[in-house]
């Protein structure tokens, strides 16, 4: 069983059109496809979205199996505004995460196109709580290799790529509905 967060950069980058119509149009619409095929493959987990624009991360989804709803809340979703947080967004997601039981996989998959994040705190202590928290962060980056992604995603056991075209994008999320290993620190169902 999963648990995952799927946070979306929502900042004024996401407007670039080096994807087709626009990074986030493209993000949009392989999104709802990489919902679909989480479920094919997962359909006992749970998934949430968060939108993070403005330096805010935004539930727009809030934890469920609810397809229809994920999709249409992505597809409802239409200005690209502001700076990205990564560290807002990642403490929205650690705050429903971390009262997960254990027993479960608990991720987080970003998808960002900017190269800066704008946070209100040093990122350490966030990454000290999601390693504890044994919370794995994957991130997908659609510009360039960005130190402090590569950071989090290696302090959490995640993975981080970047995205060459738009096929290759699709393939990287793909390879994010695969479960991932257990861990030894995940408790055992007996």
């Amino acid at each position: 069983m999963r648990h995952v967060f799927l946070i979306l950069d929502q900042s004024v980058n996401m407007e670039d059109n080096d994807l087709k119509p626009s990074r986030f149009m493209c993000l949009k619409k392989l999104s709802e496809q990489f919902i679909l095929e989480f479920y094919d493959q997962n359909p006992i987990s749970q998934i949430g979205v968060i939108a993070v624009k403005n330096g805010k991360g935004q539930k727009i989804s809030e934890l469920s199996s609810n397809i229809n709803k994920h999709i249409a809340n992505i597809k409802a979703q239409k200005a690209c505004e502001g700076q990205f947080s990564l560290y807002n967004g990642l403490e929205r997601a650690y705050k429903t995460l971390s009262s997960m039981p254990s027993y479960a996989s608990r991720e987080i998959i970003i998808v960002a196109g900017s190269l800066t994040s704008v946070d209100p705190h040093p990122i350490n202590d966030m990454l000290t709580q999601l390693a504890e928290s044994n919370i794995r962060v994957s991130v997908i980056g659609l510009s360039a290799s960005v130190q402090i992604f590569n950071r989090v995603s290696s302090a959490t056991n995640g993975t981080y790529n970047v995205m060459l075209d738009e096929q290759h994008l699709q393939e990287l999320l793909r390879l994010q509905c695969a479960p991932p290993a257990a861990t030894p620190t995940m408790e055992p169902v007996w």
